[in-house]
């Protein structure tokens, strides 16, 4: 008689582990799926966005340097619009002088730098965007 008990207690303590093995799968399995599913929306989400938006490109002056060739001037173009931009032509107006750069490529939410080159000193500089086009 008390070989069977022994059996049913071990068989009862077999029966809960299984059980608590079954509900630990279930919740991994539905947090998972949450997780799926919330990666999902998130993609799709930034997905219909991206169409929706523009480049937006700013700049900023980081650096004068002297050369032999003059002033260099680093101009940092930042693009914080939804989408790239192809071509990227910038601008720097000094007096009478102009300097231009071309960024071929410059992706949403990147930055690149252009070194624009004067022969006179660079205090009353301006920069800006003259034009770009959008892939």
């Amino acid at each position: 008689m008390a070989g069977g008990t022994d059996n049913k207690a071990t068989r009862s303590t077999d029966d809960r582990a299984r059980r608590m093995g079954r509900r630990i799968e279930w919740v991994a399995a539905a947090l998972s799926a949450l997780l799926v599913l919330g990666l999902c929306s998130h993609l799709i989400h930034e997905g219909l966005m991206q169409r929706q938006g523009h480049a937006s490109i700013s700049l900023a002056i980081t650096e004068r340097t002297q050369t032999a060739a003059g002033e260099a001037v680093t101009v940092e173009a930042h693009n914080i619009g939804r989408k790239a931009a192809i071509g990227v032509e910038i601008e720097g107006t000094l007096g009478e002088t102009t300097a231009t750069a071309t960024l071929d490529f410059l992706p949403a939410g990147g930055s690149k730098p252009v070194i624009l080159v004067f022969p006179a000193p660079t205090d009353g500089l301006s920069v800006r965007v003259s034009g770009y086009t959008e892939p």
